[in-house]
């Protein structure tokens, strides 16, 4: 694989129930996600065929269901599941993942967390 090309999917809309709070665990909170994810691109330009890449479609519809199934109190503990799930269901090699909670904290635009998994260097 060719570490140094990415398929990047910024502002990914999710909504979750995700908090430590009461007032956080009533109503699914939007989040935002940011995505690097590693995959060497040549055979797909040169056939030009969605399967020989990655379906950024299906993997935004598949964090979509996982964020209404998923219940964490952490971000940490979500962003870790969906690390797994691009790793395990969509053999992304390495990713980097931003996890954005906005208007969590007064004050401050979000918090979040932010993940690197896997080899980037090939």
């Amino acid at each position: 694989m060719s570490a140094r090309d990415r398929i990047v999917l910024r502002d990914v809309e999710l909504h979750a129930l995700i908090g430590v709070y009461a007032h956080e665990r009533a109503v699914p909170r939007r989040l935002r996600l940011q995505l690097e994810l590693a995959c060497d691109v040549r055979r797909a330009a040169a056939t030009d065929t969605l399967a020989d890449t990655l379906d950024y479609d299906a993997i935004v519809q598949r964090l979509r269901v996982l964020a209404v199934q998923e219940r964490p109190a952490l971000l940490e503990t979500f962003a870790q599941r969906i690390a797994v799930v691009l790793q395990d269901e969509f053999g992304v090699a390495a990713l980097r993942l931003r996890l954005e909670k906005p208007g969590a904290v007064p004050g401050a635009a979000w918090v979040g967390i932010a993940l690197e998994r896997g080899d980037w260097a090939g």
